[in-house]
């Protein structure tokens, strides 16, 4: 299966070690991801933005199958009675994007390529992942067992955009907002890759375990993602 290089083999993966590395794409680089973009290929920064990260983990690792847990939010149809519902929806499944057929003659990506192998396994999952959720804590023994398999280390969730509503007077607060997990807990996963829209420029943030990863190496491939 896909396996992610670990600088420290017998590091602890709890949430007390918990760091991370922030990066910013300019505001011209980000309208460009968010319209521009988009008339060429046909899709939506979610997948361009997993498309980066594919060519990214690929250069890093050398795999060509690239297992992840994918978060998505939001509902799929409007046909859901929520007159009684409070919060909102989000759902976290594997995809498996598979670079076999992205690779040219010499070794390296095809961008084109790469794009079409994420939209192939976004499309699969054209319910937002609903369906493997219910499956996955609703079904029978045997099913349940098989969803529980082939646990993944590395996460992506893109939040969307997230502005100040100045109609209704509310702004996004930076202040520190405090510990939300215990620090005893363990961590899901070795790298979550977590992004956002704020004042029309695209923030992205790497979450890793400074037992497990060296910062230097995350911000290695950060840098990569950037030039992708």
């Amino acid at each position: 299966g896909f396996q992610v290089p670990v600088d420290y083999i017998d590091g602890r993966n709890d949430e007390s070690s918990l760091e991370r590395v922030e990066f910013q794409i300019d505001r011209e680089q980000t309208e460009k991801l968010v319209s521009n973009i988009h008339y060429v290929y046909g899709t939506d920064i979610n997948q361009i933005l997993l498309s980066s990260l594919a060519i990214t983990l690929f250069g890093w690792t050398g795999e060509k199958n690239i297992s992840l847990d994918y978060e998505s939010h939001g509902r799929p149809n409007d046909s859901l009675d929520l007159s009684r519902t409070v919060g909102w929806f989000t759902s976290i499944y594997p995809i498996k994007i598979d670079l076999d057929d992205a690779k040219n003659i010499d070794v390296s990506l095809d961008i084109g390529h790469v794009i079409q192998a994420v939209k192939k396994c976004i499309v699969l999952q054209d319910d937002l992942g609903q369906g493997y959720g219910i499956l996955k804590y609703y079904g029978d023994l045997k099913t349940r067992n098989l969803m529980a398999g082939g646990i993944r280390k590395i996460s992506y969730n893109y939040h969307g955009q997230i502005n100040s509503n100045e109609e209704n007077k509310f702004k996004i607060c930076n202040e520190y907002a405090g510990i939300t997990h215990s620090q005893t807990n363990r961590r899901p996963y070795l790298l979550e890759f977590v992004f956002y829209i704020q004042e029309k420029t695209l923030i992205g943030n790497v979450l890793f375990s400074d037992h497990i990863h060296k910062k230097a190496t995350v911000e290695k491939l950060v840098d990569s993602f950037r030039h992708n």
